[in-house]
């Protein structure tokens, strides 16, 4: 069940809904997309059909090595920024080719 009735009614009315808190989740996506920057065979399956060139290809991938390798240090609104700032937000990545490649 949604839990957009728990953001426009009241709690009685949909008692079955659950409310995850946004850490939770944001929590839960930053170990993804680690574990992806993480894989470099992930990496190049996924980012291949939009970086053909080799060179290029290994530049992304060390660029994937060291956020992975900083990631840790990077606090939450850094993380963010950085995410949005990779070479990989440019390169038109679906979200479901991005979740698939698990």
């Amino acid at each position: 069940m949604s839990s957009r009735p728990l953001t426009t009614n009241a709690r009685a009315n949909a008692p079955n809904a659950r409310r995850i808190p946004a850490g939770d989740i944001e929590g839960l996506v930053n170990r993804r997309i680690l574990r992806f920057f993480a894989d470099r065979a992930q990496l190049f399956e996924a980012t291949g059909p939009w970086v053909p060139d080799i060179a290029e290809q290994e530049k992304l991938l060390g660029y994937a090595d060291g956020f992975a390798e900083r990631w840790n240090g990077l606090a939450p609104p850094e993380l963010r920024s950085a995410i949005r700032s990779s070479p990989f937000a440019s390169l038109g990545l679906r979200r479901n080719e991005f979740v698939n490649h698990h």
